[in-house]
């Protein structure tokens, strides 16, 4: 729940004047990837603080030599490994459609950058047998990602603000 009030405390710390506008088109693709990013967090959690994490040992496509696991911890992994490509697609596509929106091509590349760089990270994890410094830093870049992701989002409805709006009724219009 950490991730969650990471993006509340962002929500409330938005003070931007201005906001370069996004596409109408994209935000529905933003919110569902922030759902993702924070949806993938709590597996990565569940992976964590239940010592999945090498319950594959350390192959990268299988578990253990079979496609798919034999364990309950292993189809956690396998379930947090799969869902992290399927999201790193996921924010790639994203990436591109946002290159067409001059107000959130800088957001967009950023999230791109982040997630393969987390990909990175993920199998470095992995094949360095869990090192407390590479899985800090997973973490990290995860928890900005997803910082990334609320950001893209928030930017997206404040370019439909008026521009004289402030205080609690700005907040409010951001979250409608």
């Amino acid at each position: 729940t950490s991730m969650f009030y990471l993006g509340l405390l962002m929500v409330v710390l938005q003070r931007q004047a201005y906001a370069e506008p996004c596409a109408v088109s994209c935000r529905p693709s933003i919110v569902g990837t922030v759902a993702l990013v924070y949806s993938q967090l709590l597996a990565g959690a569940l992976v964590r603080h239940t010592g999945a994490g090498l319950s594959c040992n350390t192959d990268l496509v299988l578990c253990n030599g079979a496609l798919f696991p034999v364990s309950g911890a292993g189809w956690l992994l396998f379930v947090h490994r799969t869902f992290g490509v399927l999201l790193a697609l996921w924010i790639l596509v994203l990436g591109y459609r946002l290159h067409r929106t001059p107000g959130a091509r800088g957001l967009g590349w950023t999230m791109v950058a982040l997630v393969l760089l987390q990909v990175l990270l993920g199998v470095s994890a992995v094949k360095s047998h869990i090192a407390p410094g590479i899985a800090t830093a997973h973490l990290f870049l995860g928890a900005l990602l997803f910082m990334t992701a609320v950001r893209l989002l928030l930017s997206t409805a404040a370019a439909s603000l008026p521009r004289h709006a402030e205080g609690p009724l700005h907040l409010a219009w951001q979250l409608k």
